[in-house]
């Protein structure tokens, strides 16, 4: 896979890959929840909230931690080089996904 990069939205959009994960992930809050403690369980991301710590975890790793593995989603990977000068990509990005 060859990337291009640079600041031109058409030309990012034209030679981006996506991929579909084959894994499937689940949203977890941990209330008391501490980044060491969750780190046996691999987490895809972390991120505190005003509920407590949010969990990114793979649907294996969420049964292993007792939590809920409903609903689950799939990662899209999205392979690009993109310049710091370009713009509108997220946007673009979103309105495709939404046409789907």
């Amino acid at each position: 896979m060859t990337l291009r990069g640079g600041p031109d939205l058409q030309e990012l959009l034209a030679f981006m890959e996506a991929f579909l994960s084959e894994e499937s992930y689940v949203f977890c809050c941990f209330p008391n929840g501490s980044v060491e403690a969750l780190a046996e369980y691999a987490p895809l991301g972390l991120f505190w909230e005003n509920e407590g710590l949010t969990a990114i975890l793979s649907i294996e790793n969420a049964g292993k931690a007792g939590v809920e593995t409903e609903p689950c989603f799939r990662r899209i990977l999205l392979a690009v080089h993109s310049s710091l000068d370009a713009v509108r990509l997220t946007a673009a990005l979103s309105r495709a996904i939404v046409s789907l």
